[in-house]
């Protein structure tokens, strides 16, 4: 009798410690050939939907009754046992499920679950407790590149928190992350496998399980799929179908070398097309019946929709001219041979199909024109279809120059956290938020709330802020006739600087399609800045109004993808001529970019807040403070970031540091100094005296702003032990901080 488990790793077999089986469940044994097998009823329907023999014996079997029962791994002939769990779906597979507790996350919780019960099951079943305590992972797969050890299941059951099979959330969210990466980074480690990739594994297993008649090919949907009509859907093999032939090498090769040389938005999207196309078959593109385009040699079939959407891009280049009286009769193959191929004589063309010779010939510049596609957006469920296909129909149908350049993924829209819903009223349509909150305020809402794979969350306090800084924006301008100031000191040159940071960091994220990020430059970031500014200078009154005038500027036409109403008014608001869509987006101004007055600003910033924050510890212990001590880092830890900077190892700059008498006697504080100085994200540029230059420019701001009279001094300066103890604190780029 054969017990046949289904499954999408095949190459997972050889780590098989056990069976599972629905022991509420009742078993059909079928005939297929010669061969006896167990089979849940909705497994026989699809193996006899897809053409297998399968016949009905009339008897049937108690999942219950197979618990305890061994059977052989048909592979290396070791003998499993057979038991029973929950979460065994009879609608999924054959309805018996083999155990690889080593690399399937449900199949680890399960044997949680079994072990802690073994005294229940040797009761209810007959089974030896010690035959389940002995069951042990078996590790196949080498997953140590993405950090994991022996059990990649095991380890992300415990990194969750996952201990029942129970948890059926967070074991689908593991058992994905762990397959993904399994398949696309993991190594075999059995014979005859060894060292080869988990993605190609897989196709030989399955391939070398066929041939050797110990396997069978099934196909089951991963998932399930929901006909709009209710109905759930299975695969059905049908006769004298029709199939695109995408397992052609030659063409699938040239896709993935296209795929590899076009932008891919975001870079990680790359790789699940790369890895569809890899494992792309041929494709049935006809159907019977609902809507389509008849296939024009067999008329009784219809190409289905995906295959029927794969260059309606080149029709979007003529469609206007189609609209504007061209009949569907009309349209027949030499005119889009010559629109869109350049294949035949316009004037014979236009003989033939009654379109003026003229509207051929501009059909076709207006296809040249708009070819090849420069960046095609597409939601994240067509990754893996839509976008593929559409790659291997313009390389069998175009030369490389009409191929498509980039293509940009983005994820769905969610309102308010969860996905729209009608029964649960988390719906909102265009035409009701448009009318309810303005069209330039949904639409930087709905630009900003996701970016790349990540879903849209629109959500209205999002919305509320973006409203806020929008009103600022608006405040600012009309405060601009109060701004008096002329001079252009550290604090202009800091804002202008900032802001040509943000225009280039932000054009670099738009190019990207990463348009969250982008907000974050072109927005929060320059308002923050002004914020800044504002209080470096003493005031709005003392602020540079032109060179604010200009850093408005900058944010209102960046803003003008985002929200174009709000961006035409305030242009026209700071005297900007003509219309701020017809303006040529912000170009930056490398050489105004100063990173030394960044820093400086960025170091200032940070100590003020950390003032503020110990005055406030001891404050609310009653105690009071007048006075802070800043103490700035001493020579010698400046010398040991220089070296850093040099060599970047870790090893060679405490072995170059104490080869000098000066740093061998600090002995372990100087090896502290570079651990330290390691783990920073960035190393400060500036040097001991800029530093030093900077704090004592700035300490009257530094008083109003901490309300704290303020003293500048030097490491070497320290006296007392309470000055001592702070001032040894102290590192380059962030003082030492006492308060008296």
């Amino acid at each position: 009798m054969v017990l046949p488990t289904a499954t999408f790793r095949p190459e997972t077999i050889f780590g098989v410690t056990n069976l599972w089986v629905n022991p509420d469940h009742e078993y059909g044994i079928y005939l297929l050939g010669e061969e006896k097998w167990v089979l849940s009823d909705e497994a026989a329907f699809k193996l006899k939907e897809q053409k297998k023999d399968i016949r009905p014996t009339g008897e049937r079997i108690k999942g219950r009754d197979l618990v305890g029962k061994k059977a052989k791994n048909p592979v290396n002939d070791t003998e499993i046992i057979i038991l029973p769990a929950e979460f065994v779906d009879p609608n999924e597979g054959s309805g018996l499920v083999m155990s690889v507790p080593s690399h399937a996350p449900y199949d680890y919780a399960a044997l949680l679950d079994i072990k802690r019960e073994a005294k229940k099951l040797s009761s209810e079943y007959g089974i030896p407790k010690i035959e389940i305590e002995r069951i042990e992972p078996i590790s196949i797969i080498d997953l140590s590149s993405e950090g994991f050890g022996e059990h990649p299941a095991i380890e992300i059951c415990a990194e969750m928190g996952i201990e029942s099979q129970r948890e059926v959330e967070k074991l689908e969210e593991a058992t994905n992350k762990i397959y993904k990466k399994e398949f696309h980074k993991g190594v075999m480690k059995v014979e005859p496998y060894n060292g080869i990739k988990v993605s190609e594994a897989k196709v030989e297993v399955a391939r070398n399980l066929i041939s050797s008649g110990k396997a069978e090919l099934m196909y089951d949907l991963s998932e399930e799929v929901v006909c709009r009509c209710g109905t759930k859907c299975h695969v059905k093999v049908i006769e004298d179908q029709w199939f695109l032939k995408y397992s052609d090498e030659d063409w699938k090769q040239k896709v993935l070398d296209w795929l590899d040389a076009m932008e891919i938005y975001p870079e990680e999207a790359r790789a699940q097309m790369r890895n569809f196309v890899l494992e792309l078959r041929d494709w049935a593109f006809t159907r019977r019946k609902g809507l389509g385009t008849r296939l024009p040699w067999d008329k009784e079939w219809m190409i289905e929709t995906l295959s029927d959407s794969v260059i309606y891009m080149a029709f979007y280049t003529i469609a206007k001219h189609v609209n504007q009286g061209i009949g569907a009769e009309q349209l027949i193959p030499e005119v889009f041979d010559y629109v869109f191929l350049g294949i035949g004589d316009p004037s014979k063309v236009s003989n033939k199909s009654g379109i003026p010779k003229e509207k051929l010939l501009e059909m076709r510049r207006e296809f040249e024109y708009w070819y090849p596609v420069d960046l095609r957006g597409s939601g994240k469920d067509l990754l893996s279809n839509h976008l593929v296909f559409s790659i291997y129909h313009h390389v069998a149908l175009w030369p490389i120059d009409k191929w498509p350049r980039a293509y940009s993924v983005n994820g769905w829209v969610l309102f308010e956290g969860e996905k729209m819903s009608k029964s649960r009223g988390k719906v909102i349509n265009l035409e009701e938020a448009i009318e309810k909150w303005g069209s330039d305020l949904v639409r930087i809402t709905l630009a900003s709330s996701g970016e790349t794979l990540d879903d849209v969350d629109f959500r209205e306090e999002n919305l509320r802020t973006f409203e806020s800084r929008l009103r600022r924006i608006e405040e600012y301008i009309e405060l601009l006739g109060k701004m008096k100031g002329r001079e252009i000191g550290r604090a202009e040159r800091y804002l202008i600087s900032r802001l040509q940071r943000n225009v280039k960091e932000a054009t670099e994220m738009l190019k990207k399609t990463m348009t969250r990020s982008a907000m974050v430059r072109i927005l929060f970031n320059p308002m923050n800045d002004l914020k800044w500014y504002f209080k470096r200078v003493g005031g709005i009154d003392k602020a540079n109004g032109e060179v604010v005038r200009e850093c408005l500027k900058k944010i209102v036409l960046m803003l003008c993808p985002y929200t174009p109403h709000f961006s035409e008014e305030m242009w026209s608001k700071l005297g900007g001529d003509g219309f701020a869509s017809l303006q040529k987006w912000p170009e930056p101004d490398y050489s105004k970019i100063n990173e030394k007055i960044e820093e400086q600003e960025r170091l200032l910033s940070s100590l003020i807040e950390d003032i503020k924050e110990i005055k406030g510890l001891i404050e609310s212990r009653g105690a009071s403070t007048k006075k802070v001590k800043i103490f700035v880092a001493s020579d010698w830890k400046y010398q040991t970031l220089s070296t850093l900077r040099e060599k970047r190892n870790k090893e060679e700059v405490i072995k170059e540091l104490m080869s000098m008498e000066e740093f061998r006697k600090r002995g372990m504080e100087v090896i502290r100094l570079v651990e330290r100085l390691f783990k920073e994200e960035t190393l400060p540029i500036i040097t001991r005296e800029e530093e030093i230059e900077m704090l004592r420019e700035a300490s009257d701001f530094i008083s109003k702003e901490t309300s704290l009279e303020v003293e500048i001094l030097s490491e070497e300066e320290a006296k007392e032990e309470k000055e001592l103890n702070k001032a040894k604190q102290s590192i380059p780029g962030r003082p030492g901080i006492l308060l008296l």
